[in-house]
């Protein structure tokens, strides 16, 4: 699993001026996108267990 809090905290340590509500909302597309790669296989593999 890509870890995207390591990706995007580099590039908010870049940006260290921006205020920490810009922070927030990076880390929230952050996880977004880690509950998009964690759910989609799993549910994937439900689906196509489903239609055999």
């Amino acid at each position: 699993m890509r870890n995207y809090f390591i990706v995007f905290d580099n590039i908010y340590l870049r940006f260290a001026g921006l205020p920490s509500i810009i922070h927030l909302l990076i880390q929230f597309v952050a996880f977004l996108f880690w509950l998009r790669d964690f759910f989609v296989p799993t549910l994937e593999k439900n689906i196509t267990k489903g239609c055999e």
